[in-house]
C-alpha cells in the first residue's frame, strides 16, 4: 500500500526524510533508504533545506521512484520564480512524481550561499494556487497546458505555534485546504499536550495531518531549537531526560519513538527528520515496533 492508499485508509503513515546528497554520489542517500525499505510509507526528499546547496528534490526523488520508492518531491518557494515553480512541477509530473509538498522555504542568508539572492515570488498559498491552477489545465497567466498533472498536494502547519499565532496558523490550514491542500505536515512536534489541544483544533477539517519527529542529538540541539526556531519547543522534561541519561543516543531513541506512539493516537502520520543521523532511523522504528 502506497502513501497516498495509507493516506485515504485510515492507516497510520510513515515517513522519513532523507537529505540528497552536497554532490552526485548517492550511496549514501540510497543506502538510508534501503535500509528502511518495507517499513515506511514514504520518502519526503528535502529541496535545499536550510538553503544548503544539495542535489536537487527532484532529480533525488526521481531516483528512488526507479528504485521502487514512494517519494515526496519537496517545492518551496525561496529559490525560483513563479516560471520555474511551475515548470518544475510540470517536470515532476512527467518523470512520474505524483505526491508535492509545497513550502515557503528557506531564506538564503542562513545557508552556505549567503550572497544568494532570496526570490520568494511566490509565498506558500500563491504557489498552492499555480498547482490547482495547473491541475485544472491553465498556468498562472491564465494560459492552456497542453495536458494538465494530477498530484496529491501537501502543505505546511505549524502545530507548536500558541495563543493567537495558533488561531491564524489553523485560519491559514482553512485556506490551503480551500487552495487544494490534500495533506499537511507540520513543524517538528516536541509537546505532546500541546499537539492533542491543537489536533482537536483542526479535526473539523478532516484533512490528514503528518505530525514532524525530530530525533534529537544532544541536550545543545535542544536549546538551540528553543533559542532559535520559532514555533518549536523542546519541553524541559525532554531537555532534562537527555541530560541524566549517560548514552544520550539511546535517550534519543527512546525519546523519538515515545514521541511517535503518542502521535499514533492523535493525527494521521509522522515524519521522522534525522538530521544528520539517518543510519538511526532503523532503530528509531525498530523502538516503535514497525
Amino acid at each position: 500500500m502506497g502513501f497516498v492508499d495509507h493516506l485515504s485508509s485510515g492507516e497510520f503513515t510513515k515517513i522519513v526524510e532523507i537529505q540528497p546528497p552536497k554532490g552526485v554520489d548517492l550511496s549514501k542517500f540510497l543506502g538510508y533508504a534501503e535500509a528502511i525499505r518495507g517499513r515506511i510509507d514514504a520518502i519526503l526528499v528535502p529541496e535545499l533545506e536550510t538553503s544548503v546547496m544539495r542535489l536537487s528534490s527532484l532529480a533525488a526523488s526521481k531516483f528512488l521512484s526507479e528504485r521502487g520508492f514512494e517519494t515526496i518531491h519537496h517545492t518551496p518557494c525561496g529559490h525560483k520564480n513563479r516560471i520555474a515553480l511551475q515548470s518544475e512541477l510540470l517536470g515532476a509530473y512527467v518523470l512520474g512524481l505524483r505526491t508535492v509538498w509545497v513550502t515557503r522555504g528557506d531564506p538564503p542568508n542562513i545557508g552556505d550561499h549567503p550572497e544568494a539572492k532570496e526570490v520568494f515570488d511566490l509565498d506558500e498559498n500563491d504557489l498552492l494556487s499555480a498547482v490547482k491552477r495547473l491541475q485544472e489545465g491553465y498556468d498562472l497567466s491564465g494560459n492552456d497546458l497542453e495536458g494538465a498533472p494530477t498530484f496529491t498536494v501537501g502543505a505546511s502547519f505549524s502545530a507548536g505555534a500558541t495563543g493567537h499565532v495558533l488561531d491564524l496558523e489553523v485560519l491559514e490550514m482553512e485556506k490551503k485546504i480551500r487552495l487544494g491542500a490534500d495533506f499537511f505536515i507540520t513543524a517538528p512536534i516536541f509537546d505532546v499536550e500541546h499537539f492533542a489541544t491543537v489536533m482537536e483544533k483542526v479535526r473539523p477539517f478532516k484533512v490528514p495531518v503528518i505530525a514532524s519527529v525530530m530525533i534529537l542529538k544532544s541536550v545543545g540541539m535542544a536549546r538551540y531549537i528553543n533559542k532559535h526556531i520559532e514555533g518549536v519547543t523542546v519541553p524541559d522534561g525532554i531537555i532534562q531526560r537527555i541530560m541524566e541519561e549517560p548514552d544520550k543516543q539511546k535517550a534519543s531513541i527512546e525519546i523519538t519513538a515515545s514521541l511517535i506512539k503518542e502521535f499514533e493516537r492523535m493525527c494521521e502520520g509522522v515524519c521522522i527528520i534525522p538530521i544528520g543521523w539517518e543510519d538511526r532511523v532503523p532503530h528509531v522504528l525498530d523502538a516503535c515496533g514497525y
